[in-house]
This record gives C-alpha cells, structure tokens and sequence, in this order.
C-alpha cells in the first residue's frame, strides 16, 4: 500500500516542495525616473509561482502611469502555464484602467504559444528585446 505524504513530510533537498516550486520563479521591478517601468520575470510561472509573479506586476502596475508604460520582460521564462497568461490578462485591465501602456518582452516558444493559445496575444505590444520595447515607446520624462 502506497504512504500519503502530507505537506510537511513532502521535502527535497531540505525545503518543501511547496518552497522549491515557489522559488523556481524570481520577478523584479526596475523603477528609475523618466524611463518605463520593468519587470522582469526569470524562471517558470505556473500555479504555484504565479503569485511571485501577480507581485511584481501590481507594483510595476502601480509604479508606471502615463506617459510611463511597463514593459513585462519575459525572455528569462522557461515555462508559462495558463496562470501567467491570467495575470497578463489581469495586468492589461489594470493598466487600462490607469491608461499606461503595457508592452511584453517575449522571445521563448513556451510564453507565445500560451498567449497564442488563449486567445489573448492580439491584447498585447510583444517586442522581441527589452531594448526595441523601451526605444519603441521613447521618451517618457514629464
């Protein structure tokens, strides 16, 4: 007969499960005056990640108002499940609702064909570089 293992029995390496899944994901807000405001997301954004990620994009969302956009930077993402793709879809609204652009950063397969495959990605500027989507919205010094 199989043992059930509960939450505090589930370790690897010394850390829960729960702790190593949640630390596959590191999200970052770059806010410097008179430039777009970044996050960038490194690793993988699943269930449970995600709110690592819903994080950083509610200070990024908070921190740009027009004319500063925020530009989501992707490119360090190795898997982005359907919960990613709700928290763009939730950072869209509340950038709408505050007027600021939002651009996306994405070159890995795994992040545009979930967009793709939602539905959403005619929702979203993706830009190939962090460089062409910071050059693409220009100076947003008051």
């Amino acid at each position: 007969m199989p043992t059930r293992l509960d939450a505090t029995d589930d370790l690897l390496d010394g850390r829960s499960i729960a702790a190593r899944e949640a630390s596959t994901l590191s999200a970052d807000v770059v806010d410097v005056a008179g430039c777009p405001v970044v996050v960038r997301a490194t690793g993988e954004v699943d269930g449970r990640s995600a709110p690592v990620l819903a994080a950083a994009l509610r200070t990024g969302c908070a921190a740009a108002g027009p004319p500063r956009p925020l530009v989501v930077d992707l490119t360090g993402l190795r898997f982005f499940s359907a919960a990613g793709v709700n928290l763009l879809v939730a950072a869209r609204r509340r950038c709408d609702a505050r007027q600021v652009p939002l651009l996306l950063v994405a070159t890995h397969r795994a992040v545009l064909r979930s967009l793709r495959a939602a539905g959403v990605g005619a929702l979203f500027d993706v830009r190939p570089s962090l460089t062409e989507a910071i050059t693409s919205v220009g100076n947003t010094a008051p």
